[in-house]
């Protein structure tokens, strides 16, 4: 196979894969519906600076935050919510996640984020 012809077979492969846009009442729908869950479970999402601009819209959309990682440490850790949820990015979470890019309950995405003594009853979940 040529590099031309691979780079072609790439491209098709990775046009495939993309998902089909939603609509702007679709898009609404899914914000009206995340909101009203992280309400429901006294959650707030934060998301840091490098997520996709539609995660960070939505945690600033509901109370959350957008920012580095310690800042959002700093935010989690005062927030009164019951569950921290972290938009992260995947090198937040490398070293330590067994299962790279799955969301990681009750554990510590950034390395320093939240999971410290003096949370009781607090859950982190993390996606990265």
């Amino acid at each position: 196979m040529t590099q031309i012809s691979e780079r072609l077979l790439v491209q098709a492969h990775l046009d495939a894969k993309q998902p089909n846009p939603l609509t702007a009442e679709q898009e609404a729908e899914y914000r009206a519906a995340i909101a009203a869950e992280l309400k429901a479970q006294n959650a707030v999402l934060v998301a840091h600076y490098y997520c996709d601009p539609v995660i960070q819209a939505l945690a600033e959309e509901t109370g959350g935050c957008v920012s580095d990682s310690l800042e959002m440490a700093r935010f989690g850790k005062n927030h009164p919510a019951e569950t921290v949820i972290v938009a992260g990015v995947r090198f937040m979470g490398d070293s330590e996640n067994p299962h790279p890019g799955k969301a990681r309950a009750d554990a510590d995405p950034g390395g320093h984020l939240l999971a410290r003594p003096g949370l009781p009853g607090r859950r982190v979940l993390g996606l990265l």
